[in-house]
């Protein structure tokens, strides 16, 4: 399937950067390669991009595939344009409001893709300063929009129409103390008031690039990041200068240099003209068995691999860490001395719900992993650096 995977990139790439491929690319798709490159491309959400691209050069026809990808079409342009209009009505309350805010990821990306639409996302994610959060949730609650979600560094609200909205107040975690927190927590340092605005800012270039490679990364260390982070980093490498001197000092800062390398030559290797190497051929397919967020399997395959085996993981799952508890219950932020109390209310929570076939099932997929499958993720992650 190599081969097959290399052509509907080359054609994901053409549909971003809005050119036309080559007609010999083109006439070399079979009728049974446009249901594998449906199927996949769905399972990271660029149905739409690669749909866009083989319907406009008629590739497509009549058959319930081809139908399919028009539907997602379609679909991807209305959840773009609700989330447009609920996103422009935000950062307009904002400015209105005297709330300092950053738009972040896909709200920035989509501008440097030929048509903004062909940058879906399922959110819009939005930074303000910490002390400005209780009035930014207030503003959007007067707006209609409604808590779904409180987390350690962010609160996510959805409005009527489905459209989501992640607020953050940090880019990284509560109580996260690593390097690529300690970088991460310099962001308001690194913006520039955007042109005819009074409270929006955007982030310089270096920070954005570094922060598009620590979140990737992020995702990536559970379970996979999708196919996407790897063609806006393509995108992204197309229009801002990415060989700053900063880049590197932040890369060296946070320990990501070898993540960064082998991202950059994954995306190469997709979109660009390099050959895959023995880690990059990994991360494919690593990414591409994880979907767009990563999946359950190998999530645990991770966990297995730093447990060291059935009996740390089984160890793990009854005594999680201050942080994963921090993520469920964030008054354990302000009030350290309550770690024993929610230890318990966690395991009371796991036996009245009756969670217990699930995690029997999670059980299951640790113990059964082939040593062949640890091996090689232990190799992959080995050589990026994470």
């Amino acid at each position: 399937m190599k081969k097959v995977n290399r052509v509907m990139m080359e054609l994901m790439r053409c549909s971003a950067l809005g050119i036309k491929p080559e007609a010999e690319l083109l006439s070399s798709v079979k009728t049974d390669e446009i249901s594998y490159m449906y199927g996949m491309s769905s399972e990271h959400d660029m149905e739409h991009l690669l749909g866009n691209i083989l319907d406009e050069y008629g590739v497509l026809g009549t058959d319930i595939i081809s139908v399919k990808f028009r539907n997602e079409i379609f679909e991807a342009i209305y959840r773009y344009e609700k989330l447009k209009f609920e996103y422009e009505r935000i950062c307009e309350a904002f400015e209105e409001n005297g709330i300092d805010f950053i738009p972040l990821k896909g709200s920035v990306l989509r501008e440097m893709y030929a048509q903004p639409w062909l940058r879906t996302s399922c959110d819009a994610d939005i930074l303000v300063k910490e002390e400005d959060l209780k009035k930014a949730e207030n503003l959007l609650q007067n707006m209609d929009f409604d808590k779904t979600h409180e987390g350690s560094h962010d609160v996510t609200y959805t409005c009527g129409e489905g459209v989501i909205i992640e607020l953050h107040f940090s880019l990284c975690e509560s109580g996260d103390d690593g390097k690529i927190a300690k970088v991460l927590r310099d962001v308001w340092k690194r913006t520039k008031r955007r042109d005819g605005f009074k409270h929006q800012y955007a982030l310089d270039d270096s920070f954005f690039y570094f922060y598009h490679i620590a979140h990737a990364a992020k995702h990536f260390s559970i379970g996979g990041c999708g196919i996407k982070p790897v063609l806006d980093l393509y995108i992204l490498r197309n229009f801002k200068n990415c060989e700053s001197k900063e880049i590197r000092s932040f890369l060296k800062q946070s320990g990501l240099e070898r993540f960064d390398l082998a991202f950059n030559n994954l995306s190469e290797a997709w979109f660009g003209k390099r050959e895959h190497d023995d880690v990059t051929s990994a991360m494919e397919e690593f990414i591409l068995n994880g979907g767009a967020y990563g999946n359950e399997e190998q999530l645990l395959l991770l966990r297995k691999r730093r447990t060291s085996g059935k009996i740390g993981y089984v160890l793990s799952r009854v005594f999680v860490s201050r942080k994963e508890l921090e993520y469920e219950y964030p008054t354990l932020k302000k009030h350290s001395f309550l770690l024993p109390f929610f230890e318990v209310v966690r395991w009371l929570k796991f036996i009245l719900k009756g969670d217990k076939k699930h995690s029997q099932y999670r059980y299951r997929i640790i113990k059964d992993i082939p040593e062949e499958k640890l091996q090689k993720v232990e190799f992959l992650f080995n050589k990026i650096g994470l």
